[in-house]
């Protein structure tokens, strides 16, 4: 019985960590296609009106180019933390990178996002900056 049991273990343990290595093996790719999205993110902002005017092509590639790798995050299970001014700051979503009184906030709440965050599954991959 006791061998019996040790097996039926072994077997959940066994498809556990084929789950989870399906899930978090690429956490390292992922990681490095962040600042891709970020300078992504950063390039978009940068478009004034006048230039969406002269380089209309170039801005929709970026723009499509963006979407692109959202579409491959979702499909591998990498969601944007995305926290908005006023939400309750939690240390295990988000990293503090200033603390600043603010008369109508109370302590403790998001005064400004500078980097949204992402997570795979159940993991943070990199917290919000906040």
């Amino acid at each position: 019985m006791r061998a019996l049991a040790e097996t039926e273990n072994l077997r959940k343990r066994a498809d556990r960590d084929r789950r989870d290595a399906e899930l978090y093996g690429g956490v390292r790719l992922a990681r490095d296609l962040l600042s891709v999205h970020d300078n992504l993110g950063r390039a978009l902002e940068a478009i004034d009106d006048e230039l969406r005017g002269q380089a209309g092509a170039v801005v929709e590639g970026i723009e499509l180019t963006q979407r692109e790798l959202l579409a491959a995050f979702n499909k591998h299970k990498i969601q944007k933390i995305e926290p908005v001014v006023g939400d309750k700051f939690d240390p295990k979503l988000h990293q503090a990178m200033f603390e600043a009184p603010v008369p109508d906030q109370p302590a403790g709440h998001i005064i400004q996002v500078m980097a949204t965050g992402f997570e795979i599954g159940e993991r943070l991959l990199r917290p919000a900056q906040v």
